[in-house]
């Protein structure tokens, strides 16, 4: 898997009326992610910051609540770059073998999926140097 694979979907609402809006994630229409073991928050501090800068061996996908985040996106094999910014009701899927680091605006909050559960960094994520 590379870049190519990677996805950047408008969800918009899935179903509203008088009580709520319903805006999902993914909904078994993304291939790669058909099974998610882990489901975590992220919420921005006061000041931007830079996460990631690395890989993994598993699917992420991630989508913003609230804020937003501009994802750079290298597949580690071509080399070939990606930038996408990830608003409310986007989500993104980000395949194995994709390098991924996201700058975050003060209280962005993000929800993440992953196929493997998180341990540890050293277990997880496989460090990488952009081309940049």
């Amino acid at each position: 898997m590379g870049l190519g694979d990677v996805v950047l979907m408008d969800r918009g609402i899935d179903h509203e009326d008088y009580r709520r809006s319903l805006v999902t994630m993914f909904n078994g229409d993304i291939p790669g992610m058909e099974v998610a073991r882990q489901i975590k928050f992220l919420i921005g501090k006061e000041n931007p910051a830079v996460l990631g800068g690395h890989y993994h061996d598993y699917s992420e996908c991630y989508a913003v609540l609230n804020g937003k985040g501009i994802w750079t996106l290298e597949d580690i094999e071509t080399k070939e770059q990606k930038t996408v910014e990830l608003v409310p009701q986007h989500t993104l899927y980000i395949p194995p073998g994709v390098a991924h680091r996201v700058t975050i605006e003060p209280h962005v909050i993000l929800i993440g999926a992953t196929e493997l559960p998180y341990k540890e960094a050293k277990e997880n994520d496989k460090p990488y140097k952009f081309a940049d």
